[in-house]
């Protein structure tokens, strides 16, 4: 199984909606959902739960129907397409094995019921399990395997049938943390080498930053945000999605004022005046904002340090937590708790004592108060 036998198809939403009806009226679980998925990209689906994530993965599969929009998988409409004859694998956050079936009747299952040869069935399996790497286990019932064992039956039956486009529901929710880390890096390298196009729903911040090749950031089922893991990271449009992704620092800022060459903005922070970019989308003036500022952009001084070129301010040590590489503080200062990670400091603070924050000014972001 090579890139060369499975073709990548882009996956394009326009206006999707779903609406479910109750006895309490329609309930809109996904609305407005636009979305341009390239050929051969992964792309995550991030959000809480009830976002809306998993349902926009089950119109894609066909499991639910669209209420409104349309869905193109390599530009043929997917709208009144029946699951089964959709160019699509699912993997499930329950694996969905059959338990009465060994692991290769497993990986078969797709194929047989495609009609497809015998000798193509055995070829494409035992290719299918020796990219996963399950083949010594051919024989054994589901039940003997362990999670990540399951879980690679799970991704060899999806693959196997030469998909164009592969989706992914939570499935590494019911593994251990570090197990969870070994399998998302194996689901990557899956999907590049075999060059197909990927939808990853996740609740796992981490998990999306370290997989996809872009995130869409999800709430109350509507897009907050699409970008590279980068571009959601550094670049967050508004106080949801810097929330969600990370940990921030989020400092109110209730009049900001615009810098005549644009793209910038004065704000006053810890008794200064400081000039930071804005990140997002364009701001309109008196608009309500907050200064994002990330935890491992902070440095700790010891109290009555001499620090020049930055922003600083008095605080006090008010939580203290060894990991090992790095060290988490919390200080209390003027604008409220601040919150910092420190690699390679092997300094230990304790709670109580004074401290001095710094931070340099490009550091900051203005972005939009939710």
């Amino acid at each position: 199984m090579s890139a060369k036998n499975i073709e990548p198809s882009s996956v394009d939403f326009t206006n999707i909606v779903k609406r479910y009806r109750s006895k309490h009226g329609a309930v809109t679980a996904v609305e407005g959902f636009t979305l341009s998925v390239r050929p051969g990209e992964l792309v995550s689906f991030l959000g809480p739960s009830g976002c809306g994530k998993t349902t926009t993965l089950r119109m894609i599969a066909g499991f639910e129907e669209i209420t409104e929009g349309e869905l193109l998988i390599s530009g043929q409409r997917m709208n009144d397409i029946e699951p089964h004859r959709r160019p699509i694998s699912m993997v499930f956050q329950s694996y969905a094995l059959f338990p009465h079936l060994s692991v290769r009747d497993n990986v078969a299952f797709g194929l047989k019921l495609r009609k497809e040869s015998g000798q193509k069935i055995r070829s494409l399996v035992d290719t299918a399990m020796e990219t996963m790497n399950i083949g010594q286990y051919a024989d054994r019932a589901p039940h003997e395997l362990s999670g990540g064992q399951q879980q690679r039956v799970a991704l060899a039956r999806a693959i196997v049938t030469e998909p164009r486009v592969l989706l992914f529901d939570e499935p590494l929710s019911n593994l251990d943390a570090k197990l969870r880390v070994k399998m998302r890096t194996e689901i990557r390298r899956i999907q590049q080498d075999l060059g197909i196009t990927a939808i990853f729903v996740t609740h796992d911040q981490e998990e999306a930053m370290s997989i996809s090749d872009r995130i869409v950031v999800m709430r109350a089922g509507k897009i907050e945000q699409v970008g590279t893991p980068e571009d959601i990271y550094e670049e967050p449009v508004n106080q949801f999605v810097a929330d969600f992704i990370g940990s921030s620092n989020l400092f109110d800022v209730r009049h900001p004022r615009l810098s005549s060459g644009g793209g910038g903005a004065v704000v006053r922070l810890f008794g200064q005046d400081v000039s930071v970019p804005i990140a997002g989308s364009r701001w309109e003036e008196g608009a309500a904002g907050k200064a994002l500022l990330r935890p491992e952009r902070v440095r700790v001084h010891s109290e009555g340090a001499e620090v020049g070129g930055q922003i600083t301010a008095p605080g006090r040590v008010t939580r203290y937590q060894y990991f090992g590489d790095h060290t988490r503080l919390e200080c209390e200062t003027a604008e409220g708790a601040v919150k910092a990670r420190l690699y390679g400091q092997s300094r230990h603070w304790k709670v109580g004592e004074g401290c001095l924050i710094a931070f340099e000014p490009q550091d900051i972001r203005l972005i939009k108060a939710s």
